[in-house]
């Protein structure tokens, strides 16, 4: 009996609907005590001894944009723009 109900359960495992209530989410606080989720940041410094946090500029996002003063090209492509073909580089 125990081999049919592990084989009914894979399978159900595998449906459409029944396949996250085997697994659930793993939240922070559900692993173990090395087990950190985060939340999809970066670090931008670090901590100090006295409870302080410091900045480090290398580590910050410097995001570089051309210049688009008098650009004719609109921000978004079309749907029912045409493929394009370009040449490679030699």
């Amino acid at each position: 009996m125990p081999l049919v109900r592990q084989i009914s359960s894979g399978l159900l495992r595998m449906g459409k609907y029944y396949q996250n209530h085997s697994r659930p989410q793993i939240r922070g606080k559900a692993g173990n005590k090395h087990y950190f989720k985060g939340n999809r940041c970066r670090t931008e410094g670090r901590h100090t001894s006295k409870g302080g946090y410091v900045i480090d500029p290398a580590l910050c996002l410097n995001i570089v944009a051309p210049d688009m003063e008098g650009c004719q090209l609109k921000p978004y492509v079309a749907r029912r723009s045409t493929d394009v073909q370009v040449e490679a580089a030699k």
